[in-house]
């Protein structure tokens, strides 16, 4: 029987570890049961001891104290930690002193214990995934500077000589889909030995595989169908690889990528390069607009975007182009019959496509849309220089007898909706309705001055059903009732 230490200052949990625990079925004989780390080492002083499992804050001498004389005293003894939460910096330290694990108090079980007392023993299997794994993970890429052997201990969890590591960045909440990864990396690699983590607004996947890059690729590329939107960069890991060193600038600079590429997965050994963005012809964009050909001027703009999907930049240099094109789009639309309103609310729907925009084909191409509706506009004013106004009054009066919408008006003379909009306080300097009223009021002079047609029947002409409404609102724009006016016009 290997011979175990219990170290911890609370009584009742250190003898439910002792009394709850089938040591024997593990191979291990409790010889001890201290309160403190004086008292243990007096222990080791009487005899060999194979496992020591301690707590780290105790009274006259912690756990780290302890882990450092204990390995003096004895190199060959396995120190387990206990601790809470709170504790990580101890427990990193307990490690670096020679500790071989950690295990949380909260989580303290048969369950948790057994994969440990396993690998102890040097039987551990690879297809188990203790808490223990993901701490020591957490260690090698948050500590450069760790001893080489915490990464051997680590490696050494792994059959394969090269285990795959598998990042993605998360933007929000990344604790809510870490476990639903998890358990869908378990379903692609059945029967496989996983440690996963999250640091840094990152997902880390250690996985024994030793599968090829192509299958890999495929592997991800054709069955992730959980959270599809991340961006994986997958890496071969070496026994020599410094973790964190290989995590800040190796794997990070390649989840920048994203937003340059359509894919799904990049292999930190991948080679590419970030393209150089071509210099904007901003005299050639700004001729089309001394002619006065804006369309035309957008239309370059446009195949010019077209022109840039194809390559590789990051998000900065394409927001940094969008930006410049735009101060220099606006410039031009200052000269024109643009108003500041307009090119304020075109800005702001600019920059809030820009913010929403999930890659750089989605940003560039939701910024060919914009183009695309403001060419609208001016097409629609192209239209208005060929269409006298008086075709589109003719056409109100000749219907005052029902309500014609602006809708359908614009389909009617295939105008764009918002700019019919404008063009009446412009040509009028009224509104749409206010217009509309008045050709109702004209209609109805023209109608009283025939002696034929009844009050009655002019009001109904002009959509009207109720003649003493309509009296009221003629009176209001003529300042005569419908019988003073045409008495006023028999009196002429």
């Amino acid at each position: 029987m290997k011979r175990l230490v219990l170290v911890d200052d609370e009584n009742e949990l250190r003898n439910a570890i002792a009394e709850l625990i089938p040591w024997e079925k593990y191979g291990y004989s409790v010889v001890g049961s201290v309160e403190n780390g004086k008292e243990a080492l007096a222990l080791l002083q009487q005899g060999p001891v194979d496992l020591i499992i301690c707590d780290l804050i105790m009274p006259q001498m912690d756990g780290l104290e302890l882990v450092q004389q204990a390995k003096i005293m004895q190199p060959d003894v396995t120190i387990l930690i206990l601790s809470n939460y709170s504790e990580f910096d101890y427990v990193k330290q307990a490690l670096q002193l020679g500790a071989a694990d950690y295990l949380l108090k909260a989580s303290f079980s048969e369950a948790a214990l057994a994969p440990l007392l396993m690998r102890f023993n040097e039987q551990l299997p690879k297809q188990s995934l203790s808490y223990s794994a993901q701490m020591q993970a957490k260690l090698l890429v948050t500590s450069p500077t760790l001893p080489i052997e915490e990464q051997t201990r680590f490696f050494a969890r792994f059959q394969t000589d090269a285990p795959l590591l598998l990042v993605a960045r998360v933007n929000k909440s990344p604790e809510k889909y870490k476990q639903v990864l998890t358990d869908y990396l378990v379903k692609l690699f059945p029967d496989t030995f996983i440690v996963s983590l999250v640091y840094q607004k990152m997902y880390l996947f250690f996985i024994d595989t030793s599968a090829t890059n192509y299958a890999i690729q495929k592997l991800i590329t054709t069955n992730f169908t959980c959270q599809k939107e991340l961006f994986f960069v997958a890496k071969w890991l070496k026994v020599e690889d410094v973790l964190a060193e290989t995590l800040k600038t190796t794997i990070q600079p390649k989840l920048e990528l994203q937003f340059s590429l359509n894919r799904q997965i990049v292999f930190a050994e991948e080679n590419i390069l970030i393209d150089t963005l071509p210099q904007f012809p901003k005299q050639t964009f700004q001729h089309y607009f001394l002619v006065a050909d804006p369309i035309g001027g957008l239309n370059f703009l446009i195949d010019h975007t077209h022109s840039l999907t194809p390559l590789v930049l990051t998000e900065a240099v394409t927001k940094e182009y969008i930006s410049y094109v735009l101060f220099a789009l606006i410039n031009e639309l200052e000269q024109l019959n643009v108003t500041a309103q307009e090119l304020t609310l075109m800005k702001l729907e600019i920059l809030q496509t820009m913010h929403a925009a999930a890659n750089q084909q989605d940003m560039l191409q939701r910024f060919i849309e914009k183009l695309q509706q403001l060419q609208l506009i001016f097409q629609s004013r192209q239209q208005e220089a060929h269409l006298p106004f008086h075709e589109i009054s003719d056409y109100l009066y000749r219907n005052t007898h029902r309500q014609v919408t602006l809708k359908e008006l614009a389909d009617h003379f295939h105008y764009n909706y918002s700019y019919l909009s404008s063009l009446f306080p412009q040509v009028t300097e009224m509104n749409f309705t206010d217009y509309m009223n008045e050709l109702r009021i004209k209609r109805a002079k023209d109608l009283l001055k025939q002696v034929d047609v009844t009050i009655s029947e002019v009001a109904e002409s002009i959509g009207f059903t109720d003649i003493s409404y309509f009296s009221k609102v003629f009176k209001k724009r003529t300042g005569q009732t419908p019988s003073q006016y045409r008495r006023g016009i028999e009196h002429v």
